[in-house]
């Protein structure tokens, strides 16, 4: 129902009470029919009805499902304010104050996804795509078949102690055998990995290369499965691997780029 070019928001009462008192927030509804209503000067954005008493219904329908309608209302309008400016959900999540929480409270709490944590705040990680997936899960595989011949292995999900204060969770964590077996690593990795997401950042990545650097973490590879490009992280730069294929020099660590390839196709083609 429309009063006067305002269509009400209305109120859910319990269909018992035979007197009750309502409210109906009046928003505009459609731009020819203000223009009808309000031919001159700016329309209303917004008007609040009057407290209005009535009776219940008699409308055996309507009362069931405890709606009110009472033809009185006050439709003087307001003084003209433009519309509200309607951010959307990641602009507000990008402007809104972040909450800090002591790292106590991050290290006895388990997240879903795990979040890194940064100077007190919680920072989330771009996951959930096929590609990422699929990349992250060939990679520990890969170090898991290889585990005896390589001395490693490989981990997701793994908190990583970068500084005294701050956390970040690689893709792909990759240890040394006789690794002391806490669950935090506080000692650098041999190598961390990060699988490039759609929603990352150059700047969010660079931070988190930073942060492993800082830490002392000599093999730092990235890779973008969907563009499919890769680099290697260093303190000089970002840099292609050689040969095509990522390396940990002095041993026989060797992950040809062709070979990961192959796998986000046969993921592809459903093979």
């Amino acid at each position: 129902m429309v009063f006067g070019g305002m269509q009400p928001q209305w109120r859910h009462v319990p269909p018992s009470l035979s007197v009750f008192s309502i409210s109906a927030t009046l928003r505009p509804y459609c731009p020819a029919r203000m223009a009808q209503v309000y031919p001159a000067g700016p329309p209303p954005t917004m008007t609040t009805s009057k407290i209005v008493s009535a009776k219940a219904f008699s409308d055996p329908v309507l009362k069931n499902v405890g709606y009110a309608m009472v033809p009185a209302y006050d439709f003087t309008p307001r003084p003209h304010n433009p519309l509200p400016f309607v951010r959307s959900p990641e602009h507000t999540r990008s402007m809104a104050t972040p909450v800090l929480i002591p790292v106590s409270e991050y290290l006895r709490t388990t997240y879903r996804p795990d979040c890194d944590y940064i100077n007190g705040e919680l920072k989330e990680r771009h996951l959930g795509e096929k590609p990422h997936s699929a990349t992250q899960s060939f990679f520990v595989t890969t170090f898991s078949n290889r585990r005896k011949d390589w001395g490693v292995r490989g981990f997701t999900e793994l908190r990583v102690q970068v500084s005294e204060s701050n956390y970040r969770i690689p893709d792909v964590c990759v240890l040394r055998l006789g690794e002391p077996p806490d669950p935090i690593v506080r000692t650098p990795p041999l190598i961390c990995i990060e699988v490039l997401s759609p929603g990352d950042s150059r700047s969010e990545m660079q931070e988190r290369v930073q942060d492993y650097l800082a830490m002392g973490v000599e093999n730092i590879w990235l890779l973008d499965p969907v563009r499919r490009q890769a680099w290697v992280a260093t303190a000089n730069g970002n840099h292609e691997p050689a040969d095509g294929e990522f390396a940990v020099p002095g041993t026989p660590i060797r992950i040809p780029l062709a070979d990961i390839y192959q796998e986000l196709d046969d993921m592809a083609a459903g093979r």
